[in-house]
C-alpha cells in the first residue's frame, strides 16, 4: 500500500534559499530510490523558514528500508 510522508524543517529566515539549494542537490538520489514516487518541496507563505518536504513511496517498507 503506498505511503505519503511529509517532513517539516524549520530553518532561519536568512538560510532558507541556501536549504533549498542543499535539497535540491540531495533529493535527486532520494527520487532515484527504489519505491519513491515522488518528493516534493514546499515553503511556508506565512512563514518562509518552515520547509516542508512530501514524499510519496509505493510502501512504508519500503520508505522505512529508504530511511
Amino acid at each position: 500500500m503506498a505511503v505519503m510522508v511529509t517532513l517539516e524543517f524549520s530553518v532561519f529566515l536568512e538560510r532558507a534559499e541556501e536549504f533549498k539549494i542543499l535539497l535540491s542537490e540531495l533529493l535527486p538520489d532520494t527520487r532515484s530510490y527504489e519505491g519513491c514516487l515522488k518528493v516534493e518541496v514546499y515553503q511556508g507563505h506565512a512563514n518562509p523558514g518552515i520547509i516542508y518536504l512530501v514524499e510519496d513511496w509505493k510502501s512504508k517498507g519500503l520508505q522505512q528500508k529508504y530511511q
